[in-house]
C-alpha cells in the first residue's frame, strides 16, 4: 500500500512534535513501524533530511508487524522506549 501525501504530512508533524525542544542535531525519535518498511524508509529518511532529527525505526517480522509491536508497547508500559507507533492495521492493534 503506497503512502499518500496526507499520511506523510501527518507522520512528519507527529515526529516533529515528539522530538522535543532540543536542537535538531541532538533530537531523535524512536518510531515503531508496522507499515511495509520499504515504503516507510523513504518517508523516514526524507523527514531526517528535512529536519535534521534522527529517526530510529523499529520494525518486526512481516508476520507479526502490528501485533508484535503492539505487544512490545504493552510490555514497555512502565518505561516506554518508542515515541511513535506508525500503525497501518488499527483493527489488529486493538
Amino acid at each position: 500500500m503506497p503512502l499518500n501525501l496526507p499520511s506523510i504530512a501527518v507522520l512528519a508533524v507527529v515526529l516533529s512534535v515528539v522530538s522535543g525542544s532540543a536542537s535538531a542535531q541532538d533530537r531523535k525519535v524512536v518510531c515503531y513501524v508496522s507499515h511495509d518498511f520499504e515504503h516507510a524508509e523513504a518517508v523516514l529518511k526524507a523527514f531526517e533530511a528535512k529536519t535534521g532529527i534522527k529517526v530510529d525505526a523499529v520494525s518486526d517480522t512481516e508476520d507479526n508487524k502490528t501485533i508484535g509491536l503492539a505487544n512490545r508497547i504493552v510490555a514497555e508500559a512502565g518505561k516506554p522506549k518508542g515515541d511513535v507507533f506508525w500503525n497501518n492495521e488499527a483493527g489488529q492493534a486493538v
